[in-house]
């Protein structure tokens, strides 16, 4: 992280992050052409790196691939919760318990059915984050980009 003095923390389109990071990106270039760290004559951070994209398209980009990256791994992650929730709906289909509705007895209902009910809501909120995710590659244009 000695690499990137920037503040991560800022305002605006993260241009010095950007900028930060493809000066990162240049020096190990350099390093692996056998040249010194800052002989951009070489191998230019904003030239050859970002080759000149607007920091409104490097950004974003970047940003959305982490995001979609992230959310596969949670959408494994809830299924598998899903899953253990269906174990028990059927482990728990038998026990019976009084329903709770704001904080008072309701009608009773089945442990398994209490389970099963949360593993709906999860199944749900997964189709709620792949339809995110479909989102994710349409952009707007800004100005300079």
């Amino acid at each position: 992280m000695d690499q990137f003095p920037v503040d991560v923390y800022q305002g605006g389109a993260g241009t010095s992050v950007n900028m930060n990071t493809n000066e990162v990106l240049a020096n190990i270039g350099l390093e692996l052409m056998g040249h010194q760290k800052g002989e951009y004559q070489y191998l230019n951070p904003n030239d050859h790196v970002n080759k000149c994209q607007s920091t409104n398209d490097a950004y974003p980009t970047g940003f959305r691939i982490a995001v979609y990256s992230s959310l596969i791994k949670l959408v494994d992650a809830i299924n598998q919760l899903r899953e253990g929730f269906e174990r028990k709906a059927v482990e728990f289909q038998d026990i019976l318990k009084m329903g709770r509705t704001q904080l008072q007895d309701a009608v009773p209902m089945t442990l398994g059915q209490e389970f099963r009910a949360f593993s709906i809501l999860l199944k749900e909120e997964v189709k709620n984050i792949q339809r995110t995710a479909e989102l994710l590659p349409r952009r707007r244009v800004f100005a300079g980009s």
